[in-house]
């Protein structure tokens, strides 16, 4: 039974701490997926379409943003939990929010009559109040005022920050707010694939930071510097 494997298989699994207190993955991707074994066909399928939509970074450089919103749409359709669609309807929201700023910021009006560009619940929102610096969803989003102001600033490593922490208390918040989530079921087990992701994101990303970082010290150190055969 799916249950009785979503038990076992948390129960085998690792804590995560949080991404910022994090200094490698508590457990490789190889060793999840191996893990990930233990579910049923049906449980495994739900999974993986998943972890494929809801990923903190895209699997395919270049897939459309019209297949995008057609995988998160079947993903709804199919989702056999109200966790789930929480889920997904936040992680849509996010990505259809910062593309919304990122385009204001470059100086683009609002997208076309039928453009296919975001997905999740405030599409038509943000299409109408595309003036407003918060896309008219300073109460309904309170995080979208912060993230604004930090992508104003041009601090991208905050913000990526910000909104992976967002995004990790909001799934802490789920169980919380839907007493019906087991423990052990299989939205705890998404939830903690979904945590997984940002960690293992974060991880990467905060690697290629330090590896910039050291390149521009070494830069740094050895710009205007003139060899020692050539001083005299």
């Amino acid at each position: 039974m799916a249950g009785d494997a979503c038990y076992t298989l948390l129960a085998s699994l690792p804590h995560l701490p949080h991404f910022t207190r994090a200094r490698h993955l508590p457990i490789t991707r190889e060793r999840l997926d191996r893990r990930l074994g233990m579910l049923d066909a049906d449980a495994r399928a739900i999974t993986e379409r998943a972890r494929t939509v809801l990923a903190c970074h895209r699997p395919d450089p270049g897939i459309t943003d019209a297949a995008m919103q057609a995988r998160y749409r079947e993903l709804i359709a199919e989702a056999p939990s109200r966790t789930l669609v929480a889920v997904a309807e936040f992680r849509m929201s996010m990505l259809t929010i910062m593309a919304a700023l990122r385009r204001r910021r470059r100086g683009e009006g609002p997208p076309a009559a039928g453009e296919i560009w975001g997905a999740g619940p405030w599409v038509r929102r943000i299409e109408q109040n595309w003036s407003d610096n918060h896309l008219g969803l300073s109460a309904a989003q309170p995080w979208v005022a912060r993230a604004y102001q930090l992508l104003e600033s041009g601090d991208e490593a905050s913000l990526e920050r910000y909104l992976m922490d967002t995004l990790w208390h909001r799934l802490d918040r789920l169980a919380e707010e839907d007493p019906s989530v087991h423990p052990f079921g299989l939205d705890a087990l998404l939830v903690y694939l979904f945590k997984w992701c940002i960690l293992e994101h974060w991880l990467m990303h905060s690697a290629a930071q330090a590896r910039d970082h050291f390149i521009d010290l070494v830069s740094e150190a050895t710009r205007d510097v003139t060899p020692f055969f050539e001083s005299a």
